[in-house]
């Protein structure tokens, strides 16, 4: 399987290890690879982005190593080009994308490397788009029930509160949600078997 796409995560950040922040961020291919089974209609599904872009605010609390973060994520343009392993290339143009979720940090930090355990419930989520692949745009509708995710991040600061260099590794997810195309519904559940994500990140 190829390597994970290195992705860049600029963000404003006003953060305090006692006190509530606020970040607002913007991703550019924050997802990497992924091997995940849809037990709808596939066997297996090995996806990869080939650019993705959001933009979110994230608030939360940290203290003594825990965090605990309330996410909001709304996608203002984004583009998606993957292989799925039963029809070939997928091409997607996401017109709005948004999902909340909540998620607890425990971290351990030494002087350049931290490394986060996260667990995570989303409670909703949609995407609006087209699958471009065909000759013809087909119009695209996801509403996402629930999502729960585990990750390991690994993080190497290259310049201390600014520059580091993030690994993503989500071990286990899972996603019941609705997926309209065209004037099919088809209920999917989504179970992801592996996801890494390579990214840097700059504090500012």
């Amino acid at each position: 399987m190829d390597d994970p796409i290195i992705g860049v995560r600029a963000r404003v950040n006003n953060q305090s290890d006692a006190s509530i922040n606020f970040d607002l961020f913007v991703d550019i291919s924050p997802k990497g690879q992924k091997d995940k089974q849809a037990t709808v209609n596939t066997e297996g599904n090995a996806a990869r982005g080939g650019n993705a872009a959001l933009i979110g605010a994230e608030i939360g609390k940290k203290d003594k190593g825990t965090q605990w973060k309330i996410k909001f994520e709304l996608g203002a343009y984004g583009k998606a080009e993957g292989y799925n392993a039963e029809t070939g290339l997928k091409k997607s143009e996401s017109d709005s994308y948004s999902t909340l979720d909540i998620n607890f940090t425990w971290q351990w930090s030494w002087p350049i490397f931290s490394l986060d355990l996260t667990g995570g419930i989303g409670s909703e989520g949609k995407v609006s788009g087209s699958d471009v692949s065909g000759a013809t745009p087909v119009s695209i509708e996801e509403a996402a029930h629930s999502v729960v995710n585990l990750g390991v991040k690994l993080a190497w600061t290259l310049i201390p509160d600014k520059l580091n260099i993030n690994w993503d590794i989500y071990g286990i997810g899972h996603a019941d949600h609705d997926y309209q195309s065209g004037t099919d519904t088809l209920q999917i559940k989504d179970e992801a078997e592996g996801s890494s994500a390579l990214g840097l990140s700059y504090q500012f």
